[in-house]
């Protein structure tokens, strides 16, 4: 029965530590100076809303849900039926790195070392773009602070920050390349990642010194 509970326990925390891996790197003791959010893209062109539904966000949250929306500044708000012109708009072979700065007041969750994000991108002109990675850097007075999501590998293909693709997507990029939606042509990627709250590790903790405790009264036996 102990053991039944016990794996039970760890299974559903690393299912939802799998679930909910976000941003996570060491906790910031000292003061932020400054911080942003940072995506690598390929042939994207990405109008906010399309008949004024959003296409395009990305909100970063804290652990307990709450949200920093940084849809606008990121994306812009251009509407696609309205012909506005996005500002993201690479053409065919164009990569490069999209930024924006963090506003302080979010600056203590940073500090905490762990974020969650929910970003959307959807090309809204041929349909096909690539991710490279998502991240965010975080500056202190002492140190530079970066963490990602996937990596900064030139979308796999050894590509420069922000060099041009041999030929449009998908003959330079191949669709399904990775299957993760990171470094392969796609039309829309969602990363909806919270981040675990301490209880889910508490949990685990838990669940593991059950399982030991069951062990040494076998071992003792």
């Amino acid at each position: 029965m102990i053991l039944r509970i016990g794996l039970s326990i760890i299974v559903a925390c690393l299912l939802s530590f799998k679930a909910n891996a976000g941003f996570i790197y060491a906790p910031i003791a000292e003061p932020i100076i400054s911080a942003a959010f940072n995506a690598d893209f390929a042939a994207l062109v990405a109008h906010r809303t399309i008949v004024g539904e959003q296409v395009n966000m990305v909100s970063l949250m804290d652990s307990s849900g709450g949200m920093l929306d940084l849809s606008d500044d990121f994306y812009g708000t251009s509407e696609l039926i309205n012909g506005d012109v996005p500002k993201i708009n690479q053409g065919p072979l164009d990569t490069g790195v999209f930024s924006v700065s963090i506003p302080s007041a979010f600056f203590p969750v940073l500090q905490t070392g762990r974020v969650g994000i929910w970003f959307l991108a959807t090309d809204t002109d041929d349909g096909l773009f690539a991710i490279d990675f998502l991240s965010l850097r975080i500056v202190t007075a002492n140190s530079t602070v970066e963490s990602f999501i996937d990596v900064n590998d030139g979308f796999k293909i050894g590509l420069a920050d922000s060099a041009q693709l041999s030929s449009p997507l998908p003959d330079s990029i191949q669709i399904d390349a990775t299957g993760t939606g990171f470094d392969e042509a796609i039309s829309s990627k969602v990363h909806h990642n919270e981040i675990a709250e301490p209880t889910s590790i508490s949990l685990l903790g838990i669940g593991l010194l059950l399982l030991l405790n069951l062990r040494g009264k076998r071992i003792t036996q």
